[in-house]
């Protein structure tokens, strides 16, 4: 199993996965996530600069990789069950255009009201479709602060950042939108662009989750891909796994408990090894827990 690099952390500033979608209300609580070309999600819990670059840790991916990652297609924002803990005042931070480049600037103060580790900003451009570039978000990240391997924000120190966001294809500001957000270990943390009734329902919502057990839930994962040799047989089995979700939401120990055949049962596990989980929730912090998960399989339709 993988380790978590916050073992002993409360679920609220560990990994806690949601579906990766964007979220419709603009100030729901968000995960910031990764995914690689091969469809494989990452929650983002830090960021360390290597000279011009973002170097994102990734929660349950066993290495780490320049941004933009290699084999990657992006940053995206999963949903998230709760918000991570602390606030953030935003309150004397500016983005502006810079002129005559295809970038924007941020520049300006923050200043949270509790101790948050693996700090980090994210920009997110929202393009709206024009003739030359169709509709699409682009997401970069950056540490806050710029130094160490665990970036600490301060408790109520004022913290100074500057930093130039390129924004590639987004060159006719007059289609793009854009906002900062921010996140403690992969979870968003409050903000004062927020209106105090969202601060308030957000903290409400947190307290209310962390005071339940939950067990580990599926969040993201490709189904089984139907076994070529079966098409000529063209019929339907199912398979039942057993496996460990760990503390990061990962899947290890995967082992096969029954399938119909034994072509579905390896489908199967090859697709669970690359499944992502809620991690289970206990004494409001996220354990280990083994589960067992069937799987049906469905004969593909003949092609005329």
């Amino acid at each position: 199993m993988k380790p978590c690099r916050e073992d002993n952390l409360p679920i609220n500033l560990l990994v806690a996965f949601m579906a990766l979608l964007v979220a419709p209300v603009a100030r729901a609580q968000h995960s910031l996530v990764v995914i690689r070309g091969n469809g494989i999600p990452g929650l983002v819990k830090a960021a360390i600069m290597s000279g011009d670059n973002a170097q994102a840790e990734v929660a349950n991916w066993d290495d780490t990789s320049l941004h933009p990652l290699p084999g990657a297609i992006g940053f995206t924002l999963g949903s998230a069950p709760l918000w991570a803990s602390g606030f953030m005042d935003v309150s004397h931070l500016a983005v502006e255009i810079v002129p005559g480049e295809e970038a924007l600037r941020t520049h300006g103060y923050l200043k949270s009201d509790t101790a948050l580790p693996n700090c980090v900003i994210a920009i997110v451009a929202k393009s709206l479709a024009t003739k030359k570039v169709p509709e699409h978000d682009e997401i970069q990240i950056y540490p806050i602060p710029p130094a160490g391997n665990q970036n600490m924000m301060p408790s109520g120190e004022p913290v100074y950042l500057e930093r130039r966001w390129g924004l590639g294809p987004l060159s006719d500001y007059s289609h793009v939108t854009w906002e900062l957000r921010f996140f403690s270990n992969g979870l968003e943390v409050p903000t004062t662009s927020m209106k105090p009734e969202e601060i308030a329902a957000a903290r409400s919502k947190t307290d209310a989750y962390l005071l339940h057990d939950h067990p580990a839930t599926m969040l993201f994962g490709r189904r089984p891909t139907y076994p070529e040799d079966l098409k000529a047989r063209n019929i339907s089995g199912s398979a039942t796994l057993r496996f460990v979700v760990g503390r990061c939401g990962d899947v290890d120990s995967v082992k096969i408990v029954s399938a119909t055949a034994p072509a579905f049962g390896e489908a199967a596990a090859n697709a669970a090894e690359q499944w992502l989980f809620t991690p289970a929730v206990q004494n409001h912090r996220s354990v280990e827990q083994t589960v067992e998960f069937p799987i049906e399989f469905k004969a593909p339709k003949a092609v005329p």
